[in-house]
């Protein structure tokens, strides 16, 4: 499915995931990882770990369209079965009690924090907007679905649930998972659209108690780090999809030497 370019405000997240498009999530695991493994990954599923994050971004995000259907105790057995075509039917998000608790007490949390819930509820938001672009060099059509927009303030907020939410503790899940590329492909999609970004916000919230949170900033030269991977990637990525050869990268034979523990 080929959607055009521009902003589209009416596009479901499966649509969305369904659309032709290079997406962060697909170009973030190919530069952190190799295109072997970025290509043989599915992108898009429905394990427990997706699903509290979802749950968690309907809570914040689009509250009022209750999105997240509270289900049995587990989810072993005919009664998980049938609530989840239940759920999947209604179009909702399916969690047992126990994690919709949590989901809930980690949405309480974020709305709780006035820096986070001053960007949740900004007048101004547009909430899971999709924006389609095709990339000026390689030709490729690139996709961006942001959780929340600021046109005016020219920011974009992604909601991230995590296991530490301090400082440095997200600093090392930002670097380790590629969160600064997908921020600046996020931006790189966008103002190609003539959507502006200055400004590129990660609201954290931990998911276990206490359920802190804390909004991270990404500086300007992160910004450009994060923005020449892309670049890079997107490249490597038309050269693979023209040869039609997806390598890890590796040696024929490694050598592993004892560490140094000094």
């Amino acid at each position: 499915m080929t959607i055009k370019p521009g902003l589209h405000l009416d596009i479901t997240n499966e649509d969305y995931h369904a659309a032709e498009g290079i997406s962060s999530s697909f170009l973030k695991k190919w530069a952190t990882s190799t295109p072997a493994h970025a290509t043989a990954e599915k992108e898009w599923g429905d394990s427990p770990t997706l699903q509290i994050g979802t749950a968690v971004h309907a809570m914040v995000l689009e509250p009022e369209k209750d999105l997240v259907l509270e289900g049995p105790d587990n989810r072993r057995g005919k009664a998980w079965t049938e609530f989840k075509e239940q759920a999947a039917f209604l179009g909702k998000t399916p969690l047992t009690s126990g994690d919709f608790a949590r989901c809930k007490a980690m949405a309480d949390a974020l709305m709780s924090n006035h820096e986070c819930a001053s960007l949740l509820t900004d007048k101004d938001r547009i909430c899971e907007a999709s924006v389609f672009s095709k990339d000026k060099t390689t030709k490729q059509i690139i996709k961006a679905r942001p959780d929340l927009y600021i046109q005016k303030k020219k920011i974009v907020v992604d909601v991230k649930t995590c296991q530490d939410a301090s400082p440095n503790g997200f600093a090392k899940q930002l670097h380790n998972l590629g969160y600064y590329i997908q921020a600046a492909f996020y931006k790189k999609v966008m103002e190609s659209q003539g959507l502006p970004v200055e400004k590129f916000v990660f609201l954290c919230v931990e998911k276990e108690p206490p359920y802190a949170c804390l909004p991270h900033i990404l500086d300007k030269e992160y910004m450009e780090i994060g923005m020449s991977r892309v670049e890079h990637t997107l490249e490597e990525i038309m050269h693979c999809r023209a040869t039609k050869i997806y390598p890890t990268g590796w040696p024929k034979v490694n050598i592993i030497s004892p560490p140094n523990w000094d």
